[in-house]
């Protein structure tokens, strides 16, 4: 099912949205938890983490409709906290936090992380099972990531020819 999505709603008192990739609608049916490999077997940085799935994790206006629409919550994910990626937030300190959801009681109650914390194993994120929608992508800011990228390749092309590696 198909569901449009609203603005995420705040954590807490005096936050405020950092990031959102403007997810606009999902499909109930392609959620899916994800673990980056570092979690598996470890643990990563929050601010890594956020970097890597800010694009591809599902926002927190996906937990809204979730806790308005509790018997949607996929079943698989009851016992755990699921975390939305999708949307970063900030307190008026200045630091980050993500939201989380996770099953309590026939309901799904709202919290959220720090994201100067390590994130290991039971610490999934929501995500789709396909790619986010196009229309929700910000291309500009995809285009200038590659550019960067590209340009961070032959740097490092460079110096390893500067220093005489092969291959």
């Amino acid at each position: 099912m198909k569901i449009k999505l609203k603005k995420p709603e705040l954590p807490f008192k005096g936050a405020t949205i950092d990031y959102d990739n403007g997810m606009k609608s999902v499909d109930l049916a392609d959620l899916t938890l994800n673990l980056e490999p570092e979690q598996e077997n470890g643990s990563i940085k929050g601010e890594i983490l956020a970097e890597r799935l800010k694009k591809t994790a599902c926002n927190a206006s996906v937990l809204d409709y979730l806790i308005k629409h509790p018997e949607s919550y996929p079943e698989d994910w009851k016992g755990r906290y699921v975390y939305f990626w999708g949307t970063i937030f900030r307190s008026s300190d200045g630091s980050l936090c993500v939201r989380s959801g996770y099953w309590s009681v026939g309901e799904v109650v709202s919290n959220y992380g720090w994201l100067f914390i390590g994130w290991n194993g039971l610490s999934p994120s929501a995500s789709l099972a396909s790619s986010l929608p196009s229309e929700t992508m910000d291309e500009t800011m995809d285009s200038l990531t590659l550019s960067a990228l590209t340009l961070r390749i032959k740097s490092l092309e460079n110096w390893a020819k500067n220093i005489g590696y092969q291959n």
